[in-house]
């Protein structure tokens, strides 16, 4: 009964472009019947060039023919060698476990700023609707608030002045202080938290939406 072993658990990921020169030897390794019939056998296993010809009945010159194109591919590895009883050196075959992923490498300046705007357009729209709600509620609630107090702060500096003298008038001195910055401090302190959220999420969503772009634009190199 052949010899066969367990493949070792490890899986990489190939990022390939159609004009690559490997996505060209991946098709034509792949291409033949045989070659396909051979990855199907080397599935979960190690196996020699001897022991496939055996079970597909196909010549070992074939067989051998067909590994060395995967193998340049990089679809097949030679895992480790054995003698025969014979004391000959054989290779041992066994695929590699790997993803692939063949995608256009060619991207233009209007595919990136698509794809910009499509990414960038739920933060957005987020952002946007905090800020609003934020402005609108507090520009409603504290309208008549800033009103009251403006106009009160302006009547109070009316009596104030009328009750000084000609000589006081004629005098240098400070005027009397006007609560009025304060007011509208306070009416735009509230809004100052949905403000920060918002200018958070759209800093946060620029910074992923670009860190992709560039990780996928080193990948594609």
């Amino acid at each position: 009964m052949p010899e066969e072993s367990p493949l070792p658990e490890h899986q990489n990921v190939r990022l390939l472009s159609p004009d690559d020169e490997q996505a060209r030897l991946i098709g034509k390794a792949i291409a033949s019947e045989t070659a396909g019939k051979i990855l199907s056998s080397m599935a979960g296993r190690e196996v020699t060039a001897t022991v496939l010809s055996d079970e597909l009945a196909v010549p070992v010159s074939t067989i051998m023919y067909h590994l060395d194109n995967l193998v340049a591919a990089g679809l097949v590895e030679v895992s480790r060698t054995r003698y025969s009883v014979k004391g000959r050196e054989m290779k041992v075959y066994g695929l590699v476990d790997q993803v692939l992923i063949v995608s256009s490498g060619k991207q233009d300046l209007k595919s990136v700023l698509a794809r910009c705007i499509t990414l960038s357009s739920i933060p957005l729209a987020i952002a946007s609707i905090l800020a609003f709600f934020a402005l609108n509620q507090n520009f409603v609630a504290n309208v008549s608030t800033f009103a009251e107090k403006g106009a009160g702060g302006a009547a109070k500096l009316q009596m104030d002045t009328a009750c000084y003298s000609l000589e006081e008038v004629m005098e240098v001195a400070p005027a009397p202080d006007v609560a009025v910055p304060s007011v509208i401090y306070n009416a735009l302190e509230p809004t100052l938290p949905f403000l920060d959220i918002a200018l958070g999420i759209i800093i946060g969503a620029f910074l992923v939406i670009f860190t992709g772009l560039f990780i996928d634009y080193i990948k594609k190199r």
